[in-house]
């Protein structure tokens, strides 16, 4: 056992295990949360030994020697955890956190960790019984990658695993196990990014010499694109003459066999046209040599009408004007030794799995030298030009494919070069379609309060000019309302028709949902479309006519009561005083004068009565600090509709609620709409019921 007097521990996390252990009195539980915890402890001790190792820039909190880990202490505590790391490698529950656990047991230890869990892969592969080993340590040696291939002073053996490694993984690439693939290509893309690969001539002869399906081609695209991001003049040294050559091979082979018109092109042009295209993503400096190549490439293939072929052509164009005038990184590598030299000034392998410094990256960019402009001009001169008067003279004489080709091209060379064409100064064109709609006002109200703010700061007007306003503010309001009234009557005349499909219908229910308004009394024979369509066979209509039920019920509630007292004779009433100032400041806080606004002594009413004559505060701030002079709070009851003073809008609602007939049809249209062996509770129908149940009890 590790002592404190050998480690800094976060003891915490052991207590914190110890209490989920007392909590849960299930040891099968403490043990599943106990990996979480170690992979806890685990870190922190990595932190701590890196810490002590390593002077940072800045400020960071050293132990005391007495206190700081030895290399001792360091090995025992390897030892004494990578047992039950390498064990939990094979538990599908953990093997992600095992994973992690080796990951810093490697980085403190490499030379403990890694010689044996590359003995159990090669284990693993002779393992026909349990195949899932050979997944279970690849995700861990995904982890430990860098610690593998990196020399440090203390290890340097495991580049001699990596040859090796890289054979051995070659059959997870096994097409009737997903996992087993994914976890084998995540472990080749780790440990290749961390060694430097050179080009050679296998390279050069594989992709000019074969030609490769389009499943494929992606994938070559890829390894293309790092080649030339690597070292674009050799890259395009070896490449891009043979690539010219073998397209202008084809081409002239085009006249005879008719490629310009094939709709189904040729398999071996279309993939030298994508290798073309990659190689055109070089530095714009090392494509100048190669102009004429290229400029004859794009004369002889731009008029192909197959599509893979001219949206390669198209690509090839969009990358060569990005590479000629755009500025970006020339180096895309993190550490800054030239692999150019001699194996005797620098060996290669000595900087695979380095971290990389990156306060000294010496990062140059690529800008466009007049040279490079100029080219960029010239090409877009030559080919945007003629594709524009070719859409301008014969649009209506080409073919559907012809015209998608010219603007394709269009639309890549677009791309390429609007970095050289200069910002338009114009006004910021408004965003006009927002993903919020807010209810416009028909009825349009001024407060007083703002009436007398405009006399305060307007020159004094006229009495005639105030009328005037008057009149052109009421005439606006009336026409608002009749063209409300107008479309409300039109939707709804299209519904009572029956001539619209049921797509049609919905929109049109829809509409009328949104347009209720609260301050304009709703057309009676809207009302009535909405009942109607409570019991409509389609289901999306019934739940837009519940919606809209609802939206009516509350729209057409009656007021609450509201009423306003003195704030001492409230607090007279119920056996209080004011309260008093200490010091002429006011006291925040719990007081005697505010206890009873608290749910303290709440007693729950028991009759209608008591709940009427209970208020309540809306404001939960009265009396924290002060009172104010008078208190406005609404009361638990509403005006009561009666037969005499029920709008027609009400009656409606009314009538149909206390019909039996309508309210079993109803509930059984609910019925069917809910699924089987599921019912959820809907809020919609819940209130519509509750306030149609208010309107039925208001009359008694």
């Amino acid at each position: 056992m590790i002592t404190r007097d050998d480690l800094i521990i976060d003891w915490r996390l052991l207590y914190r295990w110890a209490q989920l252990i007392h909590d849960l009195h299930n040891k099968t539980s403490a043990l599943v949360a106990l990996p979480n915890c170690r992979m806890d402890a685990i870190g922190i001790i990595y932190r701590e030994f890196r810490s002590e190792r390593k002077v940072r820039p800045f400020w960071f909190f050293i132990p005391h020697e007495t206190y700081r880990l030895t290399e001792q202490d360091t090995i025992d505590f390897v030892n004494c955890i990578k047992e039950y790391a390498f064990i939990s490698i094979f538990n599908k529950d953990h093997n992600k956190e095992a994973a992690e656990a080796c990951q810093y047991l490697s980085m403190l230890l490499p030379e403990l960790i890694v010689p044996s869990l590359v003995e159990q892969l090669f284990s693993s592969l002779d393992n026909m019984t349990e195949p899932h080993r050979f997944t279970s340590i690849i995700i861990c040696l995904t982890r430990v990658a860098r610690q593998i291939v990196r020399q440090t002073p203390s290890y340097s053996e495991g580049q001699i695993y990596v040859l090796p490694l890289l054979m051995s993984v070659l059959p997870g690439i096994d097409l009737n196990d997903f996992q087993k693939i994914t976890v084998t290509l995540e472990f080749l893309d780790t440990i290749l990014k961390l060694i430097t690969c050179i080009i050679r001539e296998k390279i050069s002869d594989f992709l000019s010499g074969s030609f490769l399906s389009p499943k494929v081609r992606k994938l070559v695209a890829g390894l293309i694109r790092a080649l030339v991001k690597g070292n674009p003049i050799e890259t395009l040294k070896y490449f891009l003459p043979k690539t010219c050559e073998s397209i202008e091979n084809i081409m002239d082979h085009a006249d005879s066999s008719g490629l310009l018109i094939d709709h189904k092109g040729d398999i071996e042009l279309n993939w030298y046209l994508i290798l073309f295209a990659e190689f055109l993503r070089a530095r714009g400096d090392t494509l100048l040599i190669y102009k004429q190549m290229i400029m004859s490439i794009f004369h002889r293939c731009i008029y192909l009408i197959h599509k893979d072929s001219y949206e390669a052509v198209a690509s090839a164009a969009k990358h060569l004007l990005k590479s000629l005038s755009h500025v970006y990184p020339m180096e895309y590598q993190l550490t800054v030794e030239n692999f150019d030299e001699p194996f005797v000034n620098f060996l290669p392998i000595r900087a695979w799995g380095q971290a990389a410094d990156f306060d000294n990256l010496q990062i140059q960019f690529h800008i466009p030298n007049e040279n490079e402009i100029d080219f960029a001009c010239e090409f877009v001169e030559t080919f945007l030009y003629l594709e524009l008067r070719l859409l301008n003279e014969k649009c209506l004489k080409m073919s559907n494919n012809e015209r998608l080709r010219s603007l394709t091209f269009i639309h890549h060379i677009a791309i390429g070069c609007f970095r050289m064409v200069p910002h338009v100064d114009s006004e910021k064109l408004p965003n006009l379609i927002g993903k919020t709609f807010t209810t416009q006002a028909l009825i349009e109200n001024v407060n007083e309060k703002s009436i007398h703010a405009a006399a305060t700061l307007w020159q004094p007007l006229a009495l005639s000019e105030i009328e005037t306003g008057q009149q052109i503010h009421d005439e606006r309001n009336r026409a608002n309302v009749q063209s409300y009234n107008n479309l409300m009557e039109s939707l709804n005349l299209l519904l009572r028709k029956n001539t619209l499909t049921w797509k049609q219908q919905k929109i049109a229910i829809s509409l009328l949902y949104l347009l209720l308004q609260n301050r304009v009394p709703i057309p009676s024979s809207c009302i009535r479309i909405f009942m109607d369509f409570l019991v409509h066979d389609n289901i999306e209509l019934r739940k837009h006519a519940e919606k809209s039920i609802t939206a009516i019920c509350r729209l057409q509630k009656p007021p609450r009561i509201c009423m306003e007292k003195p704030i001492d004779e409230i607090l007279q009433n119920i056996g209080q005083s004011a309260p008093t100032l200490v010091g002429g400041d006011h006291q925040p806080g719990d007081r005697h004068d505010n206890v009873w606004v608290t749910i303290d002594g709440y007693k729950q009413p028991e009759t209608q009565t008591d709940w009427e004559q209970t208020c309540f505060l809306d404001k939960s701030f009265y009396g924290y600090y002060t009172w104010p002079n008078i208190i406005k709070y609404s009361m638990n009851k509403r005006e009561r509709y009666t037969a005499n003073n029920m709008p027609e809008q009400v009656a409606i609602l009314y009538e149909r609620f206390i019909d039996k007939n309508f309210i079993q049809r109803s509930i059984q249209l609910m019925v069917f709409d809910e699924e089987k062996n599921e019912i959820k509770f809907d809020k919609t129908r819940f209130l519509m019921f509750k306030v149609g149940k208010d309107k039925k009890s208001s009359l008694h």
